[in-house]
């Protein structure tokens, strides 16, 4: 029989895409006051992977990644996916969409993104979200799987969630 464990706090990461007209800081700001310190920022370059954000949020879409400082209960990532869909909501300032806010929780064995949306991959974590593991940890690396998004499939992504584990391995270490 199994014995039910406690989870590691795990490193709470934002993918973060940005409409042409809306800047980093202000984001940034809405992201600190919601869920804490941000720790690091992944600079923000263009991103065309997919027409899929244009027709909801413009042309000019930019990547970047928010990591925030605090360490978190992995619970709680349906909780910070609605949080974070508000956000976005805000601001929007009542037009379209200019931000869209994916939240993510890192471990050592994984990373996973939340989502609003099923497919048969993703797991059901409660109130309309479901996760989806967009890397596993084997020989010494992540590695993306057949269904993580394009855009989390370079190799700068990866080498970035692979130095954040990395950095991470670290905190568990001296928690120890």
């Amino acid at each position: 029989m199994s014995v039910p464990q406690p989870p590691a706090p795990c490193l709470l990461v934002f993918g973060v895409l940005l409409s042409g007209g809306l800047g980093e800081d202000p984001v940034a700001a809405k992201v600190a006051e919601s869920f804490g310190e941000i720790g690091e920022v992944k600079e923000f370059a263009p991103f065309g992977h997919t027409g899929y954000y244009e027709r909801e949020m413009g042309e000019g879409i930019r990547r970047g990644f928010f990591v925030m400082k605090e360490l978190v209960d992995p619970g709680t990532l349906a909780d910070v996916k609605l949080r974070s869909n508000a956000l976005e909501t805000e601001l929007s300032g009542g037009t379209r969409r200019r931000a869209n806010l994916d939240p993510g929780l890192l471990n050592l064995t994984q990373f996973v993104l939340a989502t609003g949306k099923p497919a048969g991959h993703r797991i059901y974590l409660g109130k309309g979200i479901w996760a989806e593991i967009e890397y596993l940890f084997q020989f010494g690396e992540f590695k993306f799987l057949d269904w993580t998004y394009p855009d989390y499939r370079e190799p700068g992504i990866v080498e970035f969630f692979n130095t954040l584990r990395a950095g991470y391995k670290i905190r568990q270490r001296e928690k120890r």
